[in-house]
């Protein structure tokens, strides 16, 4: 019988996939989106990509060869949100399937009739529980066109991932121990809600109204701007960007707060400290 665990266990037992200076040197610095880790924590960042292609395969999807590069740009930014978290908080992703660009996917629907529907939609990226993670190329490396809002489908599909380990996909992923639940769904629905409210009486903003469609996309929009563009989403709600900040355990907002410091202020250790 098929056991997915020991499967898991058994690629986890796997060597790292090494990654070269000159492979890991064409994919990390052009990437804006690691422009707040330290040396310290590209080391283990690099560490965490080289774990994650040693255990998830990344196969081609049609009309798609995927190289070196592509595998190492999706792992790296892959690796970004399990930096303090760990490789097997992915034990759930069988492969990564990636394609050139958008494509379709289909699924079934029954109505309260009974009668089935057979549907179809355009996609950038997909997660399925206890599945794959499908990407487009074309919206997964860091030349792709810039959108109206900030946006990274490598991290919101793993963010779904992350999302599921707690059962099911419903914007709650299992939270650490030292997280208080109640304070993590209240101030989650309260911005969710605030969110959908704002929607329909159309007014300009700054977060992507697709969070707005369900929980679960709210936490993974939520999380594209926890590691893109922090500050917005500190200026849309302190406590959703700190809930994040706790589950991550990561603080991206402080490098860029830093970068407005007087120059008699130096950064040490992760904290401002005045320059005797």
């Amino acid at each position: 019988m098929f056991n997915p665990l020991n499967h898991w266990l058994s690629r986890a037992g796997k060597a790292s996939t090494a990654i070269s200076d000159e492979a890991w040197d064409a994919v990390f610095p052009e990437n804006p989106m690691f422009a707040y880790l330290s040396q310290r924590d590209e080391y283990r960042l690099r560490d965490l990509a080289e774990k994650c292609l040693g255990r998830i395969p990344v196969v081609a999807g049609k009309e798609m060869q995927v190289t070196e590069y592509i595998k190492l740009t999706i792992a790296a930014q892959m690796a970004l949100p399990i930096l303090n978290l760990g490789v097997d908080h992915y034990h759930d992703v069988k492969e990564i399937v990636v394609y050139p660009d958008l494509f379709l996917s289909y699924w079934q629907s029954t109505d309260r009739a009974g009668v089935v529907h057979n549907r179809r939609r355009v996609l950038s990226g997909e997660s399925w529980q206890r599945g794959p993670v499908i990407l487009s190329w074309a919206h997964s490396h860091p030349e792709k066109e810039v959108l109206s809002y900030p946006s990274n489908v490598v991290i919101h599909e793993f963010a779904h991932k992350l999302d599921q380990l707690n059962g099911s996909m419903n914007g709650m992923p299992a939270l650490h121990r030292d997280m208080d639940i109640p304070a993590w769904t209240h101030i989650m629905s309260q911005a969710f809600n605030r969110l959908n409210a704002e929607c329909k009486d159309q007014q300009a903003q700054e977060f992507d109204p697709y969070a707005a469609t369900k929980p679960a996309e709210f936490f993974a929009v939520s999380s594209e701007y926890f590691f893109l563009a922090p500050q917005i989403l500190f200026d849309f709600s302190p406590d959703v960007y700190a809930q994040l900040s706790l589950y991550y355990r990561q603080d991206p907002l402080i490098y860029y707060m830093d970068q407005s410091l007087p120059d008699h202020i130096v950064k040490m250790d992760g904290d401002p400290h005045l320059l005797a």
